[in-house]
Formats: C-alpha cells, sequence, structure tokens
C-alpha cells in the first residue's frame, strides 16, 4: 500500500524498524541458536567432542548461549528507538563472534559449522551492497582469528584446510555482495517508481478533492453517453448518494431522453471533430424537472489516439435565464408605455446624446424616420 501523507509514511517506518529489531531479529536469533544447541547436543551423543564433552562446557555454553539472547533482546528492548537499528547491527556483528566461538568449540577447522558465517553474510543480500561487505569481511576476520587461536591451542590443527573453507567463506561472501548490489539497483528504481506513483497519486487525490467540493456537474461518459464518473454536484441533482456506485450499461441519470439524443446525434460528431464544444444543455433533476445549464463538452484521448470518453462540466444558469426574460419583459413593457404616452419623452446622457425618444417626442421634434438614438441634441432640434 502506497502512503500518500509523509508523516505517516516516516511513521510507519519507523514502527516496522522497531519490530524488526525488537521482535523479528531477537526472534530469528533464539530459533536459530537453539537449531544449534540442538545439533550440537545431537552431534554429542554419537560422537564426542574433546573440547565440549572432556571439560564439561556443553552445559556451560547451553547457559551462556541463553544468556546472551536474553541479554541482546533486553538491550533491544529499552534501548532508545534511536540507537535500536545501530545496536541491532552491533548485535548482529556480535553474533559472528560467538560463531566463531562455537567453531572453535565444535572442532575449529574440522567444524562443519563453518557455514554459519555465511548464513550471516547470505541474510543480509536484501538491504544493500556495503551492508553486505562489511559483514562479509567481519565473518572472514572473525573465522581468520579462530583459526589463528585453533593453531596455537589445538593439535593436529590443519592450516590447509581452515585456509581453504576461510577462502570459500570469503569468495561466497563477495558473490553475495554482488548479488545484493543488483537487488539494491533493483529496490533503488523500486523506490523511485513508489515515489512517482505517490506523487501522481497525490496529484490526483487533489484534483478529485477539487472534482467532487466544486458546485459545477462534472461527468464523464462513453461516447454513447453511458456513464462513468459524475461529481457530489451531480449526484445531489439526481437525488443519489455519494458513494454509490454508477451503472456503467445506463446513461448518467443527468441527461435526459432529449438530450441523450442531441448528444448522439448533434454534440458527440461536433466533438470529436474539433475537440471541444460549448453551448447549453438541459440537466434532469431527480424529479424530473429540467434545468438550463452551460456545458463545455472535451473529449479524453487514449495512448492510441483514438476518443474514448467525453467529459462535460455543467454550470446551472437558471437565475441568468429568469434574469434575462425579466430584462425582456421590463423592455416589452417599457416600449408599450412610451408608444402609448402622449407627452413627449426622450432622455440624454452627460454629453448631450439622445439615449431614449418615444414617438410623441418625434412627432413634437417633427422628426420620422430611423431610430434618432445616439444622436447629439443639436442634430436632432
Amino acid at each position: 500500500m502506497i502512503i500518500l501523507d509523509a508523516e505517516e509514511a516516516a511513521r510507519q517506518k519507523a514502527e516496522r524498524a522497531r519490530v524488526f529489531n525488537v521482535v523479528e531479529v531477537p526472534t530469528l536469533r533464539l530459533v536459530g541458536y537453539t537449531l544449534i544447541l540442538f545439533l550440537i547436543w545431537a552431534r554429542s551423543a554419537y560422537e564426542p567432542m574433546p573440547l565440549l564433552d572432556d571439560a564439561g562446557l556443553l552445559w556451560e555454553l547451553t547457559a551462556a548461549l541463553v544468556l546472551y539472547m536474553g541479554a541482546s533482546w533486553l538491550l533491544l528492548r529499552h534501548a532508545p528507538a534511536r540507537l535500536q537499528t545501530v545496536l541491532g547491527d552491533v548485535l548482529m556483528a556480535c553474533d559472528l563472534g560467538v560463531y566463531a566461538v562455537i567453531i572453535y568449540l565444535t572442532g575449529a577447522e574440522r567444524s562443519w559449522l563453518w557455514v554459519l558465517m555465511l548464513a550471516r553474510v547470505a541474510d543480509q543480500t536484501a538491504t544493500s551492497f556495503n551492508r553486505v561487505l562489511r559483514f562479509a569481511h567481519v565473518a572472514s576476520a572473525c573465522y581468520l582469528a579462530m583459526l589463528v587461536v585453533a593453531s596455537n591451542t589445538m593439535p593436529g590443527f590443519s592450516w590447509s584446510n581452515g585456509l581453504t573453507k576461510l577462502l570459500t567463506l570469503y569468495a561466497v561472501s563477495l558473490y553475495l555482495a554482488l548479488t545484493a548490489r543488483t537487488a539494491e539497483n533493483l529496490r533503488r528504481q523500486a523506490v523511485a517508481a513508489i515515489q512517482v506513483a505517490r506523487e501522481q497519486l497525490a496529484a490526483r487525490t487533489r484534483l478529485t478533492e477539487i472534482l467532487e467540493k466544486t458546485s459545477d456537474i462534472i461527468a464523464t461518459s462513453t461516447l454513447d453517453g453511458r456513464g462513468v464518473y459524475l461529481n457530489r454536484a451531480g449526484r445531489a441533482v439526481v437525488d443519489m448518494e455519494p458513494n454509490a456506485a454508477l451503472n456503467p450499461q445506463e446513461p448518467l441519470a443527468i441527461w435526459g431522453p432529449p438530450e441523450l439524443e442531441r448528444l448522439r446525434t448533434e454534440i458527440i460528431p461536433e466533438v470529436l471533430r474539433d475537440g471541444q464544444w460549448t453551448g447549453s444543455l438541459m440537466v434532469q433533476t431527480g424529479d424530473g424537472v429540467r434545468v438550463p445549464s452551460s456545458a463545455v463538452i472535451i473529449t479524453h484521448g487514449s495512448h492510441d489516439g483514438s476518443t474514448r470518453f467525453i467529459s462535460c462540466i455543467l454550470r446551472d444558469i437558471t437565475y441568468l435565464v429568469e434574469t434575462q426574460r425579466r430584462v425582456e419583459r421590463l423592455a416589452r413593457l417599457q416600449e408599450l408605455i412610451l408608444g402609448s404616452a402622449q407627452d413627449a419623452i426622450f432622455s440624454l446622457d452627460t454629453q448631450g446624446h439622445c439615449t431614449l425618444i418615444n414617438p410623441a417626442a418625434l412627432k413634437v421634434l417633427n422628426c420620422s424616420g430611423p431610430d434618432l438614438a445616439g444622436l447629439h441634441m443639436h442634430d436632432i432640434v
């Protein structure tokens, strides 16, 4: 899930880091060391290990590992959030030292547990190239230090066997680091893609908020009038619930039969030809009332250049229509009053130009012919 809010994204990232360091890593450490102890005890049952069995260190090793797991978890659990990641890395590096001790106690260069070093390097491949490389060198250094100690304390120590495993450990670790670099590049590209997607989703969210908050009706439909989108204002006009789904097989409810026919036969062909149409349409409300509206219709093209949808922006112009009708009625009434008046009536502007004159005034001035409105009185009298 892509989170648009930057603060929420940062909070969830911090929470994921806390869970990883305080829950997941200690759980994996518990499972890993439990499995190691089980294997050591199982081997001890059929093949004695001198350093552990003769010296009686097997129980002490078990107790030490249990204490180490508990102490490491407590440190992570109670450490400040800003230090948990650093402390987790330090403890994972300490695990390599613990592994080296276990390898030494189970046979040094002859121990089959040397693959534990590879396991720690391998489980970092999902992070970064530099991190895997650091753990590769720490693992190799710990194993080399164990070989040096074993060469001075164990009779019959074989440097050839130890160096072979050391070189194998180092070579495989470098290969894992290169694998991590490839994964890191892919992850970087994915992060960039997610960022672009987050920005696009944020822009789309802002646009949707604008569309939903405007008082204009905004509708999108197919070329034959079937509904795809209707904003909140449009849904309110047709008495539709804000979150109700549109039926893509039916025309938008804002269009009555006359408008649908006009769209199909007149408007859409013009829109497809010119890319835009401006005019007036009647919007039909939920109770069947037809509302005059100004309309702007545009096309939406697909990647192949063809037109798949049309969008319409509608604004209620009932008040304009009513105002125009009132003005027309007043103009007719004025014309009737002026025409029937027996007194001469005329008006002038501040420059002396005639703005209105009735027939009675034309008789007084003995004028006839074209309308005298706009002429200067000196030209009339």
